[in-house]
């Protein structure tokens, strides 16, 4: 993946960036179109530019169930500094027994 940053001109990236700072700060309306640039890349003034969170699908390490990570979930585990779970609700409370289970032994 860093590869592709290989043949990338700088010089053309701080150009883009000081365009868009006159943008903003000229407080232009209209949208703003950078040469060479992806259309998901254009920003229009009013618009969120970070998007709305929702469920996520995860699939289970265990099982191979699909199972929703709620933005609750992902807010938690985030806080800890924690990786997205790899196991299902089920799947964790079982492993979580098994260790339990060994402990003991």
């Amino acid at each position: 993946m860093l590869q592709q940053w290989a043949p990338l001109d700088y010089r053309k990236v701080r150009e883009a960036i000081g365009k868009v700072i006159d943008h903003l700060e000229q407080g232009h309306t209209e949208p703003l179109m950078l040469e060479g640039a992806h259309r998901s890349f254009y920003y229009t003034p009013g618009e969120p530019i970070i998007e709305p969170r929702g469920s996520e699908r995860l699939k289970c390490w265990e099982c191979g169930k699909r199972f929703e990570w709620t933005v609750e979930e992902q807010d938690r585990f985030r806080m800890r500094g924690w990786n997205p779970p790899k196991r299902c609700e089920s799947c964790r409370e079982e492993r979580q027994k098994q260790r339990e289970a060994w402990l003991w032994e």
